[in-house]
């Protein structure tokens, strides 16, 4: 499996996943997606508030899984961040099943193939608890709550640089 990805088309390098279960980069790593001590990002069973430093810096938020590959310098940079919806849009391929090249992106989850994108939801109720994210089984974007596994959704993350 390869560890980074390369995009021809747009010159991104894409992070790879490797199986469940098998540290860092595993396709079972689900995070929430804080991004801000402003907000009121974190839904608490009553209401939202505004997550912590610590908590945005946290392994299993996408922030503190962010930089925990740059400090492992995977594939010799440090400089790996979220992608953005159309960034991951971008590799939604509709005639593959999940909808992405499996050949180029092996270990993409076969469960639970939601992606974190750095771009907030920016309509709605949701203006500021919700961000993107991709579906990989589907080849769709939907505006999701910040917390880790909210609802039926558990995301992961894949970097770009």
């Amino acid at each position: 499996m390869d560890e980074c990805v390369r995009d021809d088309s747009t010159g991104l390098i894409w992070q790879g996943q490797t199986p469940a279960g098998t540290g860092l980069r595993a396709n079972d790593q689900y995070k929430s997606n804080f991004d801000s001590t402003t907000s009121l990002q974190k839904w608490t069973g009553t209401g939202y508030v505004a997550p912590t430093t610590e908590e945005i810096n946290d392994i299993n938020n996408s922030i503190g899984y962010k930089n925990a590959v740059n400090a492992s310098r995977l594939c010799g940079s440090d400089v790996w961040r979220l992608p953005t919806k159309d960034e991951l849009l971008n590799i939604v391929k509709t005639s593959e099943s999940p909808m992405i090249d499996n050949a180029a992106f092996p270990n993409t989850s076969q469960n639970y193939a939601w992606y974190w994108s750095s771009s907030a939801y920016e309509g709605g109720s949701y203006r500021t608890t919700a961000a993107w994210d991709v579906n990989f089984i589907k080849g769709n974007a939907d505006a999701d709550n910040r917390n880790i596994n909210f609802g039926n959704h558990f995301n992961t993350v894949r970097l770009v640089r």
